[in-house]
């Protein structure tokens, strides 16, 4: 079991990733690891948070549309 500064700076560190938007698979730790689920967790805390809002503006038309894309969804122009 990890300390709480090691979970810490893994939250952080999986914090970054999910910045730099690399794939959660670059996990350093092992799935039996309570690191791996901080990690995780640091993860999609800031990955949740680049793709929540954003918004992107079509040339053609000028309708805004949500960014799911990188969620795997759908995109569907709304306008």
């Amino acid at each position: 079991m990890g300390t709480r500064e090691q979970i810490v700076r893994t939250i952080l560190a999986g914090q970054e990733a999910g910045r730099r938007q690399e794939s959660p698979l670059v996990c350093p730790y092992p799935r039996t690891s309570i690191l791996r689920r901080a990690w995780i967790r640091g993860y999609a805390r800031a990955h949740g948070r680049s793709q929540r809002g954003r918004t992107t503006t079509s040339a053609a038309s000028g309708n805004v549309r949500p960014v799911y894309a990188a969620a795997g969804r759908k995109v569907i122009n709304v306008g």
